[in-house]
């Protein structure tokens, strides 16, 4: 081997130290900048109480599309309304006579705030299954609790086997009817909030003029 060729070794050996030493160096920077990039603090898991705002607040904007604003249908007994509320509900929850102004004035926020205390905690419909929680909701507000719970009883007792019923159709919400609930099908409610309608308009034929509304309602609730 010629003193040439050694000299031509030497050099190779020296670049690839000097690759390595450039590759350390870039390593080390990597390892600073990671360093100094900020850490994301971890995201608040969310109270019991926040997750059942946050589905009340989902299950009201559909309450809110069906009910639409302000209304005076004739023939309505909810009579002077606006988005959902009745005079008669909003003199409930005021304490005193509402007038005709206060239902035209009502804000969205209010008719929210009625809504959850009067509506969705008194029904105790966030500790109903979540696919029946929309339709269980809108049922109280469409057809008062005693009638949605009803309703929901009915469903239960059609879901179960047998002869026997699970629940008494009493329209009363307890721990026996929500346990039950779970095995209900969206589809069975549905039926039965149909039948509902149904019964109401032959028993009430004044009511038809309702009924395509009420079934649209029902289907896509």
């Amino acid at each position: 081997m010629t003193e040439e060729n050694l000299d031509t070794t030497n050099e190779e050996d020296d670049d690839l130290s000097e690759g390595e030493a450039i590759d350390e160096e870039a390593s080390s920077n990597e390892e600073v900048a990671e360093q100094e990039k900020p850490k994301r603090k971890p995201r608040r898991q969310l109270t019991p109480e926040e997750l059942d705002r946050k589905e009340f607040d989902k299950c009201l904007k559909h309450v809110f599309d069906n009910e639409g604003g302000l209304a005076n249908v004739a023939g309505d007994r909810g009579g002077l309304t606006k988005y959902g509320i009745t005079q008669r509900t909003l003199s409930n929850w005021l304490g005193r006579p509402a007038e005709d102004k206060e239902v035209i004035n009502l804000k969205l926020k209010t008719a929210g705030d009625i809504y959850h205390k009067n509506y969705w905690l008194k029904s105790r419909a966030g500790q109903l299954p979540t696919a029946l929680r929309m339709t269980y909701f809108d049922m109280c507000v469409n057809h008062g609790q005693g009638n949605a719970v009803k309703i929901l009883q009915r469903a239960i007792n059609r879901t179960g086997r047998g002869s026997i019923p699970k629940v008494d159709v009493d329209g009363l919400i307890g721990k026996n009817t929500i346990k039950n609930a779970s095995g209900v099908d969206i589809d069975i409610l549905r039926s039965e909030r149909m039948l509902f309608f149904a019964n109401l308009v032959r028993n009430k034929p004044q009511q038809m003029k309702f009924f395509l509304g009420w079934y649209r309602r029902c289907i896509n609730t």
